[in-house]
């Protein structure tokens, strides 16, 4: 079984098919405790997987924390992002935490990219050296 965990509504992109930043369109996140406790519950419950979404998952300012205390209760660790903030140091952590990273990448083509994200960031995420 798997949890899905959404962390933040806040995201870099403004995505046409993604409501989570629209939300009342003032960010919300969950707090490290409570998202312990989700963990924790879930654990109980006999879930082995748990996804990181969002919005995006990496901006919630505990993100690495909680995928280090996801692993160390037993998960395989999912996370849906949007690529923008694959640094060294987010990369080392998914290799430590043996995150599955799924990248949202809808295009090449980038007046569509920008029509769908509302961003102009396709370039970025191409040439991140780190995906």
């Amino acid at each position: 079984m798997n949890l899905d965990l959404h962390l933040t509504t806040a995201c870099n992109m403004k995505c046409s098919f993604c409501g989570a930043w629209e939300y009342g369109r003032e960010k919300a996140e969950i707090s490290y405790g409570k998202a312990v406790r989700a963990l924790e519950t879930g654990r109980e419950k006999g879930y082995r997987i748990t996804t990181f979404t969002g919005g995006e998952p990496s901006i919630h300012p505990d993100f690495c924390r909680l995928l280090e205390c996801a692993q160390k209760m037993g998960y395989w660790t999912v996370v849906t992002t949007n690529g923008m903030y694959l640094t060294e140091e987010m990369i080392d952590t998914y290799r430590r935490c043996r995150t599955l990273v799924r990248v949202s990448f809808h295009t090449l083509n980038p007046k569509l990219h920008q029509s769908l994200t509302g961003t102009d960031t396709l370039s970025t995420v191409k040439e991140n050296k780190n995906a």
